[in-house]
């Protein structure tokens, strides 16, 4: 049984994994509140693209930093900062604001 849930719960992770979208780009914009809430702009060099979402507040994205993974995102976003590395954020569209961080890496460099 517990092997059977397993593999239930691996393969839901890997199809939410799969199925987000992805974007890259550098840090433009972060802002984190007291309240938890993290949000995140992030600009494709001169390039006007932004992510398949519609933001209302003019933020692209958004993911809370109440958890162990979200405070590991925070960090990661700050050293791209300070680096100015791109980043890669996969999300959740929201046709009806701002999309939903799932995950962030950092791409290999050539």
């Amino acid at each position: 049984m517990f092997k059977k849930c397993f593999y239930i719960l691996i393969a839901y992770v890997s199809i939410n994994t799969v199925n987000a979208a992805e974007f890259l780009g550098n840090v433009q914009e972060f802002y984190v509140n007291n309240q938890h809430t993290a949000q995140l702009n992030l600009k494709q060099g001169n390039s006007d693209n932004k992510p398949g979402c519609n933001p209302t507040n003019g933020w692209d994205f958004t993911f809370l930093t109440n958890t162990d993974y979200g405070n590991q995102w925070v960090s990661m976003l700050l050293a791209a900062k300070m680096a100015d590395k791109a980043i890669r954020v996969g999300y959740n569209g929201n046709q009806n604001g701002t999309c939903e961080v799932t995950y962030l890496y950092f791409p290999r460099e050539n």
